[in-house]
């Protein structure tokens, strides 16, 4: 039962358009040669595994629904074929065991996809045909974007028409449907209370801390190559120290100066880089900025970009943010986790149920079940509150 439902949450209905992929893994790195001992004996070349012999263990019949053939041989054959020829093509080194897995997980999500498909069809979900043409259009467009004749290569080699593509979609939206109208049945939860916002708060309160912020503007005197000569650092040194005379002593002129004289492209704001992180300038930059106080102006300060002459700009130290503040988020935040809990409890439980109802049954050889239990997946936080600014990019 824990299996089945692993396979309805992962269950994928944009299944495979292009065909089905198998995630093996890659051949190891061949070890480098040993010249200080004679070479061994060459062993004999390993049989490369054909298509055929691979699949020698799929019967005439791969799966039953209710007791009737619902997955014939030649059915999943065709399905899995495009996969197994890929990688047998990439040299991966296919073994029984692999292809058994693999097999399985896909004969069940087959006859998985019969039975919600059929049960969409019964409740009188219609697929839009026109709808599902554009999304086919659009992925030609996307394929053929990416490389010319793409699309029509991947039909191809996965045996497949437009019209068998066309089909999956509309497959899709049927079972779309069916799943909304799994998820109407849901009851809405409980509001979150205050009490659950605080215990949340409290909970990811290092999610709440801002960290402390610095403020500029800056006007750049840039050097002419990445390796400026003495005499080029020398000649923007002066014209940097000529643009800071010129700058009135309460920096009243400096954004006009800025926009007329620098070579950073923060001219545009009167030289201003806005808010950004302890750290995100260089370090040269950062370390003159941090001895001036607000709306002080430096002397021209050297960086690998050329000459700054910086003008400070206000401080916000760093803060967490009040649960008043952040309060009506979180329980935004929790109110929808809750609603999204609820409904894929319940579309879990019906598709179950019709899995159960199905009695489906896949005539394969069982894997070994050697996954590990799945780690709880912890709460995650709302977005850090405050909303921060984007850093701007180290001073030029």
């Amino acid at each position: 039962m824990e299996n089945k439902m692993k396979l309805i949450k992962s269950l994928c209905f944009a299944l495979v358009f292009f065909g089905v992929a198998v995630l093996l893994p890659a051949q190891d790195a061949a070890p480098e040669a040993d010249t200080t001992t004679p070479p061994a004996a060459p062993e004999a070349e390993v049989a490369v595994p054909t298509l055929d012999s691979l699949v020698a263990f799929v019967p005439e019949v791969v799966a039953t629904k209710n007791g009737e053939v619902a997955l014939t041989r030649e059915q999943f054959i065709k399905e899995i074929k495009p996969a197994l020829e890929g990688a047998l093509a990439q040299g991966v080194p296919l073994t029984a065991e692999m292809v058994q897995a693999y097999a399985y997980q896909i004969a069940e999500s087959l006859v998985m996809r019969d039975v919600l498909v059929g049960a969409a069809q019964a409740a009188g979900f219609k697929a839009d045909e026109e709808q599902a043409k554009q999304i086919l259009d659009n992925m030609k467009t996307q394929a053929e974007q990416q490389q010319p004749g793409m699309f029509e290569a991947q039909l191809a080699q996965l045996g497949m028409t437009e019209d068998d593509i066309l089909a999956r979609i509309c497959e899709q939206q049927l079972v779309q449907q069916l799943q909304g109208s799994f998820a109407a049945k849901a009851e809405k939860p409980a509001a979150t209370t205050d009490e659950e916002a605080q215990a949340f708060y409290e909970k990811n309160i290092d999610q709440m801390r801002t960290p402390k912020l610095l403020s500029a503007s800056h006007i750049l005197v840039q050097f002419p190559s990445q390796a400026p000569t003495e005499d080029e650092k020398a000649a923007a040194l002066k014209k940097a120290q000529d643009i800071r005379a010129s700058i009135a002593e309460d920096g009243s002129n400096f954004a006009e100066t800025a926009a007329a004289q620098s070579d950073c492209p923060s001219k545009q704001k009167g030289g201003d880089l806005g808010q950004f992180p302890v750290g995100a300038m260089v370090a040269e930059f950062e370390d003159a900025l941090l001895k001036l106080k607000e709306g002080e102006i430096s002397d021209p300060v050297e960086t690998i970009f050329g000459y700054h002459i910086i003008k400070a700009g206000a401080t916000q130290e760093e803060k967490i943010t009040p649960f008043e503040e952040i309060k009506d988020r979180i329980i935004s935040y929790l109110d929808n986790a809750k609603a999204e809990e609820a409904t894929s409890t319940v579309v879990n439980a019906e598709m179950e149920k019709l899995m159960d109802d199905a009695k489906i049954e896949v005539l394969l050889p069982v894997p070994a079940m050697d996954e590990e239990p799945e780690a709880p997946v912890e709460e995650e936080a709302p977005e850090e509150a405050p909303v921060e600014e984007e850093a701007p990019v180290e001073a030029e």
